[in-house]
């Protein structure tokens, strides 16, 4: 009994601590991924890479997280995961390729390879830390 009411008083600040952790950490491989994947695919500088890279999933990310306060009640249904990452991923690709088509002086389908081999990339990372972080 006294164990739940102390884990109500630290439970919020500690999903925050936690899920901040996590999004940095998500962002972090992002960004690391897919400025190597730019780097490989020749699209420019490192400079250029780096900044591309984080422009992308800046704007992926804040349309995630306004599809994610739209469909919250979804999104917490455990039987729409598949779904959910599937769409996300076509949802990143789309994004991150009209961004890099706007950002770039590369012919479009260029940017649409980019695109999708940088997330083929980092959702296989993610997919693989979750995987071994599950199985602890």
């Amino acid at each position: 009994m006294y164990f739940f009411g102390l884990f109500d008083a630290i439970g919020g600040p500690a999903l925050v601590i936690g899920g901040g952790i996590a999004l940095l950490f998500v962002l972090g491989v992002a960004f690391i991924s897919e400025t190597v994947v730019l780097l490989l695919l020749r699209w420019g500088s490192v400079l250029r890479c780096a900044r591309d890279a984080v422009l992308v999933n800046l704007a992926s990310g804040i349309a995630g997280i306004v599809l994610a306060v739209l469909f919250w009640n979804f999104l917490i249904d455990q039987d729409a995961f598949w779904p959910i990452a599937v769409g996300s991923w076509a949802l990143s690709v789309a994004i991150e390729g009209a961004v890099l088509m706007w950002l770039g002086d590369r012919p479009g389908w260029r940017a649409w390879v980019a695109a999708l081999v940088m997330n083929i990339v980092s959702y296989a990372i993610l997919a693989g830390t979750g995987a071994a972080l599950g199985s602890l």
